[in-house]
């Protein structure tokens, strides 16, 4: 009987959610917010839908650094004369908090980008705040699509300098050094 009622439950819910993710297409379909967003590695068309309307205008936020502030992805800081302490993660939305997250993380595993920025916080700092870092950059890229009205693109970044130097590097040698 109780395995029963698990399986019910089960069912209900899978319902809802089929209803749930018609009502975001019929809704939101001709949203390009969205859509770019959407293009985001880690987040669906419902992390999407939770960013895009918890968002709503993207010109409210002076800069990636409000929005982290806004979705409590921010440490809080004490500072009493030189001394300065970071204690727990302020007050937030905290739907855009949890889509964040855990768009986060999804990305550290389908995305090289985010999987690189976690792997280098994790070892310095531990997997909780690697997660929280990966969830400001993932805010920081939201952020700048929305801005910049386009979708993602995913930049590969090359472990290997160049063979030729800048052209900076180059009039520093030759002593002019001054532009």
């Amino acid at each position: 009987m109780l395995l029963r009622l698990h399986l019910s439950i089960h069912e209900t819910f899978k319902v809802k959610e089929r209803e749930t993710r018609k009502w975001i297409i019929r809704e939101l379909h001709d949203r390009q917010d969205l859509q770019w967003v959407s293009t985001i590695p880690g987040i669906g068309e419902v992390f999407g839908a939770v960013i895009v309307l918890e968002i709503d205008d993207i010109n409210r936020f002076a800069g990636p650094a409000h929005l982290h502030s806004y979705c409590g992805l921010v440490p809080s800081t004490h500072l009493s004369g030189r001394t300065q302490y970071h204690g727990r993660l302020v007050r937030g939305n905290k739907w855009l908090r949890w889509a964040f997250v855990e768009g986060a993380h999804t990305s550290v595993r389908v995305s090289p980008y985010f999987r690189r920025h976690y792997n280098r916080v994790k070892v310095r700092a531990g997997t909780q705040a690697a997660s929280i870092s990966s969830a400001r950059k993932l805010a920081t890229v939201a952020y700048t699509i929305l801005k910049e009205k386009r979708p993602y693109r995913e930049i590969i970044e090359s472990n290997r300098k160049s063979r030729l130097p800048s052209v900076r590097s180059s009039r520093d040698i030759s002593g002019s050094g001054q532009e």
